[in-house]
Formats: C-alpha cells, structure tokens, sequence
C-alpha cells in the first residue's frame, strides 16, 4: 500500500467525523456554534468582570449599596432565567452561567479586597504625620497610616528580637524605635517588625532597616481599624497577632525594656508610599490571574454545554481517530523512506 494515499485517506476520515460532529443534533454549521459558545462566555465575563469590580473598589465606600446592587442582579438573572421559553438547550444555560459568574466574581472580590486592598484604601484616606519623635505615645496615632520620624529618632537594631513562634512556624521579629530624648525607664510605645527577617538575638534586616537613611514608617493596622468585629478573621491573624505580642515581652525580659502599655507596630522604610502600594499591586496581581483562569474555565464550560456530550464525545473520538492513524502511516512511511536512503 502506498503511505501517502494512506496518509490522505487518514484526513478525509478525520474530516467525515468532524463533519459529523455538525451533522448531529440540528445540522449546525460550526461559525453558529462558535457564536453560540462566545455568547455563554460573554455573558459569564461581562456578570463575573461587573462583580470583582464592585467588591475590589465600590465595596470599601459603599458596602451596602455594593451588595445590595449585586443582589439585584444577581436576581434578576434569575428571574429572567425562570421566566424565559427557551427552544434550545444551551439557552437555558445563560441564566445559571450569569449567576454562577456573580457569585464567582463576588467571592474572588471579597477575597482581594480583604487581603490586599483594605490596607491600600485606608493607608490612602490616613494622615502623614511628619517629625514624629519616638518617645511619643503610640494613642496619638490612632488616625495616621505612616510616619515620618524626628530628626534624633532612630531604629535600635542591635536591640532586636526573633520570636519563633511553634504554631506559625516562623521567626517574628521586633526592634524598638528610639530619640535622643529617651532613658532607660522611658516606655517604648513603637517597634519595627517582620516576619522571618532576623536572628534570635540582633541582626534585624526587616524592609528598610539596613539603609541608613531610612527615618520613615508604615503603621502596621489593627484589624479594629479596618472593619467590623465579624469580619476581623479576614483582614488579621491572630497567631501572628499574639506571636508579635509575646516578641514583645521577649525583647523587654531580654534588654530590660519597659514597654508602654499600648504599643503599635511598624514598617520600617525609607519610602513608606512603596510599602502602601505593593497592596494595590498585588491585588491587581491576584485579579488578573483569577480573571484568566476564570475565563479559560467558563470558555471550557460553554463549549461543553454548547456542544452537548454526544457531539464532545465524537469530537473527542474524531481527534483521537485523527492522531492514531496519522502516527501509522507517518511509521509505515518511514520505515519504507528510511533517513539517507535511496527513494524507489
């Protein structure tokens, strides 16, 4: 037997099947199907696209017109899903894929918006306090989000600290901020912190603590802060919370430090802004990964609706029909025009 013509007879199989891939179910042409799968997934883009919106940025200033607006409609998507005659099967796909979407595009806001995007919305409505110096007590800056520091405030390092915490498994570390103006039985009221950035003992290297011209500061925000008590498990673990509390004991029992009896936590940074905005750039990060696995799921679930599962199942036997005859005659071909031979 001649390969070639084996090869060619292997294609106008294949291309019988696919034909019937069309053929069945209604004799639709595939540019119909196509528009089909397109509209299923516009219309799961368009309802998820308008969902993570409201929640990663409407949804801080007016939450409850957020989930009020998306309640309406997501209801009305179900109302007009129940209420539609519907001729094909596929069409009565639309109104559970809008609804699917919003809840979707609901749970991934919410999720990036308490991770990420809270800190960034409320470090750009907080106040810059300028010349602060460290000997302050940390009460006056309940309504601040960074600090810039005086002149004679410094960062102690050598005074530093590594709490390994058994439950986080990880070092939390904390170093006090001081001013010239400071003994040794001033109350410290600010620390620096990080998380795997130390030694047990000295050597802090926690964002900017290294640079010598650092005298700047992000505010660490409580989870009291940012929202409500029903919401605080979201924005603020309380592992860490009370791993950096027992950090703090550690450096006082250590160095004999008198701690103030309200402390707040610290970033330390040259540019504190840069800090703040890595929040928003994770956040964008995190929705635009989520927004193309997303459309590449719902892009999948239309074409299995669209098709059907008698037509993805040809499809899917036509494909590998297709693949297992070329490899045969791709074979059979090189064994007769073997590399470097002679052709007959």
């Amino acid at each position: 037997h001649d390969p070639l013509l084996g090869v060619g007879n292997a294609r106008i199989a294949a291309a019988s099947l696919r034909k019937d891939i069309f053929d069945q179910g209604g004799g639709d042409g595939s540019h119909q199907l196509s528009l089909r799968v397109l509209t299923l997934a516009t219309i799961a883009w368009a309802a998820y696209g308008v969902s993570l919106f409201l929640f990663c940025r409407i949804y801080h200033h007016a939450p409850f017109f957020t989930v009020v607006f998306a309640a309406i409609l997501f209801f009305t998507g179900f109302a007009s899903a129940s209420a539609a005659k519907y001729k094909e099967r596929w069409q009565e796909s639309m109104g559970g894929f809008f609804m699917g979407s919003m809840i979707v595009g609901a749970v991934v806001g919410l999720h990036i918006y308490y991770k990420y995007l809270i800190f960034y919305d409320h470090y750009i409505e907080a106040k810059v306090h300028t010349n602060v110096p460290a000997s302050q007590p940390a009460a006056l800056f309940a309504d601040a989000g960074m600090l810039g520091f005086s002149a004679d405030s410094k960062l102690d390092s050598s005074r530093s600290v590594g709490y390994h915490s058994p439950r986080l498994g990880r070092t939390l570390c904390v170093a006090p901020i001081l001013d010239g103006s400071m003994g040794i039985t001033t109350p410290v009221s600010l620390f620096a912190s990080g998380v795997d950035c130390c030694h047990y003992r000295s050597n802090f290297r926690c964002d900017d603590a290294l640079d010598p011209k650092a005298a700047s500061a992000l505010l660490q925000l409580p989870a009291d802060m940012l929202t409500n008590p029903w919401m605080e498990w979201a924005v603020e673990d309380p592992l860490e919370v009370s791993g950096f509390q027992e950090a703090v004991k550690l450096q006082a029992a250590v160095y004999s430090t008198k701690v103030a009896e309200k402390v707040r936590f610290v970033r330390w940074s040259r540019d504190p802004r840069k800090l703040r905005d890595r929040y928003l750039e994770h956040g964008f990060a995190a929705a635009t990964i989520a927004t193309l696995l997303f459309m590449l799921v719902s892009t999948f679930f239309s074409v299995v609706i669209v098709l059907g599962p008698f037509r993805l199942r040809l499809m899917v036997s036509s494909t590998e029909h297709a693949a297992l005859n070329a490899l045969k005659r791709v074979h059979a071909f090189s064994r007769h025009h073997p590399e470097g031979g002679e052709h007959p």
